[in-house]
């Protein structure tokens, strides 16, 4: 990342994609008020279609729209006719990782957080951002991770097991 810094810009450039906006999207917006110069969110992203009206108080028929005056909302996993993508298909995450390619791209994104999003990205997004995709997973992995280990499933099934120690893990996607 140090290389990014050294281009004299003001900061990485930061786009968050999430599927629920429950987790730290909120908190990641504020301490960006405070540390400007290192770090600045000018994407979400999000496929929930309901997220994306709870984001923006109206749905327009763009897929990428003002979020503040600094950071764009965009829905993403949607045919141009607002019909999500089929999620049998079998080229269902290649088509998602390469729509979220294109749009993150456009917007010159240098790091990319993955924050409560349910997808499994592939290529050419996790090529082309090699390095430079962050997953939160709200868990001390290997504990607690795969199918259903999300959210506050997570939470649940520590709980359940009786663990004595928690945490999150924050971890390179490739």
């Amino acid at each position: 990342f140090g290389l990014i810094m050294e281009k004299g810009e003001s900061g990485l450039r930061i786009a968050i994609i999430v599927s629920d906006v429950n987790y730290n999207l909120t908190d990641l917006i504020q301490a960006q008020q405070n540390h400007s110069d290192l770090f600045s969110i000018k994407q979400v992203l999000t496929n929930k279609l309901e997220l994306f009206e709870k984001l923006q108080e109206t749905v327009k028929s763009e897929k990428c729209i003002p979020f503040t005056s600094d950071i764009q909302i965009c829905l993403i996993g949607f045919e141009t006719n607002n019909e999500p993508f089929n999620r049998q298909d079998l080229n269902y995450h290649v088509k998602l990782s390469s729509q979220i390619l294109e749009i993150v791209r456009n917007a010159q994104i240098d790091i990319i957080l993955l924050d409560g999003f349910y997808v499994i990205l592939k290529n050419p997004l996790v090529q082309a951002y090699e390095g430079r995709i962050l997953n939160v997973h709200p868990s001390l992995l290997p504990k607690f991770n795969g199918k259903g280990m999300f959210g506050m499933n997570v939470h649940q099934a520590v709980i359940e097991s009786k663990e004595t120690e928690t945490g999150a893990t924050i971890h390179l996607v490739d």
